[in-house]
């Protein structure tokens, strides 16, 4: 065999082996690219949602050790489009899964698709802290529309000339700018068209945006209900109603909660008169109610039918009850706007008995003080203060003679009809006069009538230390109660801090957040 013929062979021989490797290479190439990726779920328990973010909502649920095929995923690779095993369709944050390749590697599904048949780089950013404002304009001078947190992935609209603010819009077609420093995004921002239009809320929603540093969110529409959450000046909350004397505003805030809040501290773009009614204030928790059980029922000026009449309530409007005259035929009441008369008791069907209410129509002619306890079991004390001794327990509805009052008029002391004496907190009494009214009483004696003071601040939380400076570093001085009334006559300009004093004249530090005030705090002058 010549050489010729050797290298013939030889090459004809490399052919073939390139050919064969080619072929395979193909084939593998082509099974690669028809073959479903997995992942393995490395967390505990991992959402299986309808969208690509935590605002879509959860289809089902996945298990650490599971395996999902993977078809796709986002165009910022965090969230990727899975089969579980029971057969259900969705995403989960590729974060908590073990992929057996790449993410890149992955087609982006849930996209548009170009006419060049390959799928566009959509313009999304993620909140990459903990938590980011949305406003309705872009800057810190806007009111805030809601908050999202870290994770939340919105589309991306557009941007300030600066590139440092972004237009955005979320889920649920809700849109607005936040600090372009607070995202990560999948354009660059400068690629974005420049706009600079706040958004406006669209037409007929009534909302309110807070005008104080802080504004507690209570459970009902007073201070003395729970605070439920707080909201800060700018915030933003959906106005859904209002009690009968407009006071306060029941809202709804951006994660969903509802609350009351006072509505002085709400600048709203809706007359508050035209909110629906959702508290009536006739009805003061604790205290007896009577419901109008007649079809037409006039409240008159007096306890009976020769009086005149005030108004008209129809059937099921409800009342506080106030008191009764002698014989208990008719009963003074409390309306939601806050007026007082009379009506006949048999057309009402009252939470106490009538004889347990007050005699409060000066029928007796004794002109005695009376008091009935408004809430289910009240202590009887010693002396006027919960650090006296326990004399014995009234219930609610049962009806005392008052005697006297302590100097702040913050317990009374009163007298059963069994004889027993003692001293109870007045602000569980309902009284036919007014505490001011009652003589002041020390250890028996009557003492000279105390002058009324006007504060301007009462302690919202069940206690809070008073301190000698303005901020947690000073030591406390001392504690003041719920309820406690003070005076607010400066504060700290660094730490928002008031100074503050008590009705014993003791002056001192606290923190404002936890304080009802009848007052600008910013006005107050620096003091320390």
């Amino acid at each position: 065999m010549n050489k010729l013929q050797i290298s013939r062979r030889w090459l004809i021989v490399s052919l073939f082996v390139l050919l064969a490797i080619f072929s395979i290479t193909t084939t593998q190439s082509v099974l690669a690219q028809n073959q479903v990726a997995t992942g393995v779920v490395a967390t505990g328990q991992l959402n299986v949602r309808s969208g690509p973010g935590i605002e879509y909502s959860v289809v089902t649920s996945t298990f650490l050790g599971q395996s999902l095929s993977v078809y796709g995923r986002s165009g910022y690779n965090t969230w990727v489009y899975v089969h579980t095993p029971d057969g259900q369709m969705g995403w989960v944050n590729s974060t908590y899964m073990t992929m057996n390749l790449p993410l890149q590697n992955l087609p982006v599904v849930g996209g548009v698709t170009s006419p060049s048949g390959q799928a566009p780089t959509p313009a999304l950013g993620m909140v990459n802290t903990g938590a980011v404002n949305v406003r309705s304009g872009p800057s810190y001078g806007h009111a805030i529309i809601t908050i999202a947190y870290q994770g939340y992935t919105f589309d991306l609209l557009g941007r300030t000339g600066d590139n440092a603010w972004v237009k955005i819009e979320m889920v649920d077609g809700t849109q607005g700018w936040v600090n372009a420093g607070a995202l990560d995004t999948t354009v660059p921002v400068n690629t974005l068209a420049v706009t600079n239009a706040p958004v406006t809320v669209p037409a007929g929603t009534a909302v309110g945006v807070v005008n104080t540093g802080q504004l507690n969110v209570r459970s009902g529409p007073g201070i003395e209900h729970s605070i439920a959450a707080s909201v800060f000046q700018n915030h933003t909350v959906q106005l859904l109603g209002r009690n009968t004397l407009s006071t306060w505003l029941k809202v709804r805030l951006f994660d969903g909660q509802e609350g009351w809040v006072n509505a002085k501290y709400i600048t709203t773009n809706y007359p508050v008169s035209n909110l629906p009614v959702m508290w009536d204030d006739a009805v003061v928790p604790g205290a007896p109610t009577a419901i109008v059980g007649a079809g037409n029922l006039n409240v008159r000026s007096g306890p009976g039918p020769s009086y005149s009449a005030l108004t008209t309530v129809s059937y099921g409007t409800t009342f506080t009850l106030v008191g009764r005259n002698h014989d208990g035929t008719w009963v003074k009441v409390r309306m939601g706007n806050g007026i007082e008369g009379w009506v006949n008791a048999a057309y009402l069907t009252t939470s106490v008995p009538v004889s347990s209410l007050p005699i409060v129509d000066g029928s007796t002619g004794t002109g005695v003080a009376t008091a009935v306890v408004v809430t289910g079991a009240l202590n009887v004390r010693s002396g006027p203060g919960v650090s006296h001794g326990q004399v014995a327990v009234a219930y609610q509805g049962a009806a005392m003679t008052l005697i006297g009052r302590n100097a702040d008029g913050s317990w009374v002391k009163v007298r059963f009809t069994n004889g027993t004496e003692g001293w109870v907190n007045a602000s569980h009494v309902q009284m036919n006069v007014p505490v001011s009214n009652l003589p002041a009483v020390v250890d028996g004696a009557t003492a000279a009538p105390a002058q009324p003071m006007a504060y301007n601040a009462v302690v919202t939380t069940g206690a809070l230390h008073v301190r000698s400076g303005p901020s947690l570093d000073y030591p406390s001085v001392t504690v003041v109660n719920l309820g406690t009334e003070m005076n607010l006559i400066g504060r700290n300009a660094e730490t928002g801090w008031v100074r503050v004093v008590l009705p014993g004249g003791q002056q001192g530090w606290v923190n404002p957040n936890y304080l009802y005030t009848t007052i600008d705090v910013n006005a107050l002058p620096v003091t320390g």
